[in-house]
């Protein structure tokens, strides 16, 4: 699909807030199962570490939260985290997450990944999972680094991963069944550990599904200021 930027946000946007998107489908509960494998789960485990080096952490921000579901994870791992904020571009998406809403803790922006309304290094953690990959290639570098902008401690990031096996078989067929037409946008590893690099940070970690990168559809990746 060769879309213009804005044709490209306004098609991911009105996806996402589309009320007919059944997520009680049998694919929609397949790509729960697979997304829980192969981003929530190693996300976790990345977020674990953060936990046990910095439990002193006091507030951290998912940026393209969707209704929630991610947060609704990482919230009982940090008890003494007292300011969760959920970011999202869609409005009927953050309404039926401040609906779905059941702690104090956690309040709500609407706001766009390559602008960001928040001050720089005003998040000890910023966490990005499962939304890279629908911005728009020449936006990338920029939304990446607006990201690195916002965190004053840990940026824990997912992309869908480029030359990998996901190439030859995941992005014509399996993709289709999940998203239709939907715009997906892959980026090699390398290009987000130097750009990170230039802008400050280092690599903690990162993880997939399997410990062999070009193997993984998605990886998952910690970093931390210096």
């Amino acid at each position: 699909m060769n879309k213009g930027k804005d044709d490209h946000y306004q098609y991911v946007r009105s996806y996402f807030d589309a009320p007919s998107l059944n997520r009680s489908s049998f694919s929609h509960r397949i790509k729960g199962i697979i997304d829980q494998a192969d981003i929530y789960a190693p996300a976790c485990s990345l977020l674990e570490i953060v936990r046990k080096n910095d439990p002193a952490c006091s507030s951290l921000m998912d940026v393209g939260c969707g209704e929630g579901l991610f947060l609704d994870r990482i919230i009982p791992r940090f008890p003494d985290c007292k300011n969760f904020v959920g970011i999202d571009f869609a409005t009927k998406v953050l309404i039926r997450a401040q609906n779905n809403s059941q702690t104090t803790r956690l309040s709500y922006l609407q706001g766009d990944l390559r602008s960001l309304p928040c001050a720089s290094q005003s998040c000890d953690v910023v966490v990005c999972v499962n939304v890279l990959h629908h911005v728009h290639r020449d936006d990338l570098t920029d939304a990446i680094t607006e990201l690195a902008r916002i965190t004053n401690k840990y940026l824990l990031i997912e992309l869908r991963n480029q030359k990998t096996v996901y190439d030859f078989w995941y992005l014509p067929f399996v993709i289709r069944v999940f998203y239709k037409d939907l715009p997906l946008t892959t980026i090699p590893l390398q290009n987000v550990d130097v750009l990170l690099s230039s802008l400050g940070f280092e690599k903690i970690a990162h993880r997939g599904i399997i410990p062999f990168r070009w193997w993984c559809r998605s990886l998952v990746l910690l970093y931390k200021r210096t």
